[in-house]
């Protein structure tokens, strides 16, 4: 409960704040919306062991779980053609955990000793920059565009034995392909849509699906919508691929999980 009224707190002082702006322009739309978002881990850490590349399992190894995430977005579209729309939006995905390891291996050059409980902090928080087109297509609103995603987090190892600690930064821009489909049931206000960014370079790809349904209420001049959704977030990431360091963080995770929220409409 305390989640969603931040939520609901942050979807009405955005639209609040931007609202006088949007409505001075003439056929201008401004969006706002945020929800909470529990999604599961899987997927895979490189590490070395005897000198060898070898991987730790994010759940089975690490123990990484489920966990609370707040999703944030502000959008704005316009009438003026060969202007793109806008999108922000922003992605705090963070997790702890603390699991048993039973194999010695080398994280960024710090050995870990077998039979020690690691502590895990992974910080996979992102930010999308999005610029996207309206196709003029039937019954349909289709966007294609582009993204710019920005990584802003780490991935920590702790011993709680040794407190041998060692941290892998991942702060990078991965430019990716946008779209995104959603359609307007007949009879009830009923809209279901499909987003999607994604890309594959070098040895690294993502592919991040958002499904979702939203049901709207008219209030005034507000469309305010109460949205559900399933997002699957996979990664497969080297990020010398994307100009980072040797030291950087590289990894394969999937993160898939159930979420909800609201969102505003002006």
């Amino acid at each position: 409960m305390k989640a969603l009224n931040k939520i609901m707190r942050w979807v009405v002082g955005s639209s609040l704040m931007y609202g006088p702006l949007v409505s001075a322009l003439p056929l201008a739309d401004f969006y706002a919306g945020a929800y909470q978002w529990r999604p599961d881990f899987s997927g895979e850490l490189q590490v070395q062991s005897g000198g060898v590349d070898d991987e730790l399992d994010l759940k089975d190894d690490l123990g990484l779980s489920s966990s609370n995430t707040n999703v944030f977005m502000l959008g704005l579209e316009h009438p003026v053609v060969f202007l793109p729309d806008i999108q922000i939006r922003y992605t705090a995905l963070k997790t702890d955990s603390s699991e048993l390891v039973n194999k010695s291996f080398e994280y960024g050059g710090q050995t870990f000793s077998g039979s020690e409980v690691i502590e895990t902090d992974s910080d996979l928080t992102h930010t999308d920059y999005s610029l996207y087109w309206g196709l003029p297509v039937p019954m349909t609103r289709l966007n294609l565009g582009a993204t710019l995603r920005h990584f802003s987090g780490s991935l920590e190892l702790t011993g709680q034995t040794s407190n041998v600690s060692e941290s892998q930064d991942l702060n990078l821009f991965l430019p990716l392909a946008y779209a995104r489909a959603e359609v307007d049931l007949p009879v009830i206000p009923l809209q279901l849509g499909a987003e999607v960014h994604g890309i594959l370079y070098g040895g690294s790809y993502l592919a991040d699906v958002n499904l979702y349904a939203n049901l709207v209420f008219t209030v005034a001049l507000l469309d305010i919508g109460l949205t559900a959704g399933y997002r699957t977030f996979n990664i497969d990431l080297d990020s010398k691929d994307f100009g980072g360091e040797d030291d950087d963080l590289s990894f394969k995770t999937r993160i898939q999980g159930l979420y909800a929220g609201v969102t505003l409409h002006i």
